[in-house]
Order: structure tokens, then sequence, then C-alpha cells
């Protein structure tokens, strides 16, 4: 975890199920416990990762957690969170 870290955005594949349901639920109950605000944002397609991303780097998220998936490593998302987190 993040130090200092309030708001978690979580960028999940609601396609992914029942992973993506107990991903969600964990999360959401480990980031009440810990006083944390989660912002889930959904994916299924390149397009909307790519839309997730946009607001990723529009709303600064203190943290960012990528669900397990096969459509997210197939599209390299962790090149992309780099390239956001050094604003290209």
């Amino acid at each position: 975890m993040v130090p200092g870290a309030a708001r978690v955005a979580v960028l999940i594949n609601p396609t992914t199920v029942p992973t993506a349901e107990i991903t969600l639920r964990d999360l959401q109950a480990a980031g009440q416990a810990m006083g944390l605000q989660i912002q889930v944002v959904r994916a299924r397609t390149s397009r909307e990762i790519n839309e997730a991303f946009a607001t990723f780097a529009r709303e600064r998220p203190d943290a960012l957690f990528v669900a397990q998936d096969g459509l997210f490593t197939a599209r390299r998302v962790h090149r992309t969170i780099d390239q956001v987190r050094l604003g290209h």
C-alpha cells in the first residue's frame, strides 16, 4: 500500500465472473477497514481501458489496483501505468 493514500482506483474487467465480483467485494471490504475511498473503473475493451487511464490521469488517485485479467495483461496495462505515472 502507498503510505498516506486515501483514494484508490481499481481497474477491473466485469466480464471475468465470478473473479471480478470476489475481487471487488474483497477490495471494498479492505478499503472500508482501512478508511480508504475506493473508485471502481470497469473496462472490458481496449477502448474502455484507454478511457479508464484518461480518467486516472485526470483524477489522480493516490494508488491504482489493477485486477488480474488476461485482457489487461494482453494490453500491457503495466506499461500504460508507467506512462500515466510519468506524465506521458
